[in-house]
């Protein structure tokens, strides 16, 4: 390895760059495992949560949260590395945004509907 005294910028980024890509290598790994096989969410949740992500992160020129495959990766997360105890807060909470809805499913709102339900929520959640 080159001696960080006497390093010169290419040098430099190039061994930031080694570092940093090694250190994502477990984070890469754990993703890829967390998008394999089934998650922690049943049908009807993972609906409902696709329905929240891309509320909060819609398709722009960009994907959005589901375009990016988010749900599926935290149910995923959550069956990998939840505790029981966390997993049951995880899906009640999402269920209780589901019921958010006064009448029919959250899911099946619009995106407009879904954000108008939403915003007082997370008002709430953020309050000092």
């Amino acid at each position: 390895m080159d001696d960080i005294t006497t390093m010169d910028r290419r040098a430099l980024m190039r061994t930031l760059g080694l570092l940093l890509g090694a250190a994502s290598i477990p984070t890469l790994a754990g993703c890829k495992a967390a998008l394999s096989g089934d998650g922690a969410l049943n049908e009807a949740q993972l609906k409902l949560l696709s329905a929240i992500a891309d509320t909060i992160i819609p398709a722009t020129d960009t994907p959005g949260a589901v375009g990016a495959n988010v749900p599926k990766l935290l149910s995923g997360m959550i069956r990998d590395w939840a505790s029981d105890e966390t997993r049951a807060e995880l899906v009640t909470a999402i269920e209780g945004i589901g019921k958010l809805a006064p009448k029919g499913n959250f899911a099946d709102l619009s995106a407009e509907e879904r954000k108008a339900l939403l915003l007082p929520y997370d008002k709430a959640a953020v309050q000092p």
